[in-house]
């Protein structure tokens, strides 16, 4: 599924219109030539990717959303959110939960359709569970509760299954 959806996202920016651009002509093919070389190597590895290929489709992402943060247009906006979608994946993958939770918590304030506050909600339960899990580790177990509580409703799946396996682990861990 994560590999699915860099891939959808790199696609996204390759088809980006000009017009759609705070950017040059020369500024635009250069990321579009390093958003296809990184679409190639996404085709070419497994799930486990190197965190550099990681944080070379964070930078990709990061310059499209800079580029299109105005939402002049209806595309632009739904490149716009593409792109946080692709960071907050990014962030994830590279162990960089907090970030990636906060990015979510922003984007939960814009106007989005339901099934992108679906999409949103899904990135901000995958960073928000393993930035608790660092919280746990880092001895901040009443924060992480919080933290656990407040993502739960949101949860599906594994996540929610790691959800109400960490509340109590963080009681325990607490006490030990």
């Amino acid at each position: 599924m994560k590999k699915t959806l860099h891939l959808v996202m790199i696609s996204i920016a390759l088809h980006l219109p000009l017009f759609a651009q705070n950017i040059s002509n020369e500024e635009y093919l250069e990321i579009e030539n390093k958003t296809s070389a990184l679409f190639d190597i996404l085709k070419q590895t497994d799930s486990n990717m190197q965190a550099e290929h990681f944080q070379d489709a964070l930078n990709a992402y990061s310059i499209i959303a800079d580029s299109t943060k105005q939402k002049r247009i209806k595309f632009e906006k739904q490149v716009w959110y593409f792109s946080q979608i692709g960071m907050a994946s990014c962030y994830y993958q590279l162990g960089q939960n907090e970030k990636g939770y906060k990015l979510c918590e922003q984007l939960l304030k814009e106007q989005l359709s339901n099934d992108e506050i679906t999409l949103v909600q899904e990135r901000l339960v995958e960073n928000g569970v393993f930035w608790a899990i660092d919280m746990m580790l880092n001895q901040q177990y009443a924060k992480a509760r919080e933290l656990l509580r407040e993502m739960l409703p949101l949860a599906k799946g594994e996540f929610k299954q790691s959800i109400l396996r960490n509340l109590p682990r963080s009681w325990y861990m607490e006490g030990a």
